[in-house]
């Protein structure tokens, strides 16, 4: 997905509404958004600025800020998520401080396969002869497709494809070129990246599972005994 500054969103942060999420539905250019420059893609409401690192970084941030604003409002969080080591005072019914408990487990990430090699098309594209957008990726598997995460290489940080299917233990996976352009050159260059170039974007990406591991439960310590319950 559209990546974020290391840094930006600090402790545990994680937002809702990821930047890939905003981008389709504010209508922006794909391209531009993740600083690519393509002379032909549509601007939307005339606008045709090329984001840089820092516009998506402040963006992240105000919508973190926002989402934190919103769930102390609601009471719950607005999308899925892990939590871990929530401490309580004790008290029957215990509730969660975000209630809204889907299951217990533990989120486990397993590789399904590492160093995918990417075909970005020919090796000099341009317009009469463009790359491969979006780039095809098919992996061997049996797991759901919504167990399937796409990872820059060697990194925990997700791409978000545009579509995952899967059919006789084959599992498909569409990413947009724009979400694929290497970290490197994630800044805020004055000169912005060429669509065309493929030296911008990444040549491998890692796909993995995540999912929640229900076998490790949920540990209850009484602490004034120091002793698990259950």
């Amino acid at each position: 997905m559209s990546r974020i500054g290391e840094g930006v969103l600090t402790g545990t942060v994680e937002l809702s509404l990821v930047l890939d999420r905003y981008q389709q539905l504010m209508g922006l250019p794909i391209n531009a958004f993740n600083g690519l420059n393509l002379p032909t893609e549509v601007p939307r409401f005339e606008c045709s600025t090329i984001w840089r690192q820092s516009d998506r970084d402040y963006l992240a941030t105000y919508i973190a800020v926002a989402e934190e604003m919103r769930e102390q409002e609601l009471g719950y969080h607005l999308s899925p998520k892990y939590i871990v080591d929530e401490e309580h005072d004790y008290g029957i019914p215990a509730l969660l401080d975000r209630k809204h408990l889907i299951e217990c487990g533990v989120k486990t990430t397993s590789t399904i396969e590492a160093g995918v090699a990417l075909d970005l098309g020919p090796a000099f594209p341009s317009a009469a002869d463009p790359p491969n957008d979006p780039v095809v990726v098919t992996v061997t598997t049996s797991v759901s497709t919504s167990e399937i995460v796409v990872f820059y290489p060697g990194e925990d940080v997700e791409i978000r494809p545009s579509k995952v299917s899967a059919f006789g233990g084959v599992a498909t996976i569409e990413i947009p070129r724009a979400r694929l352009v290497d970290n490197d050159y994630n800044d805020d260059r004055e000169d912005p990246l060429d669509y065309y170039n493929n030296d911008y974007f990444l040549t491998t990406v890692d796909v993995k599972r995540v999912y929640t591991d229900t076998g490790s439960g949920i540990s209850i310590v009484w602490s004034s005994e120091d002793r698990v319950l259950a």
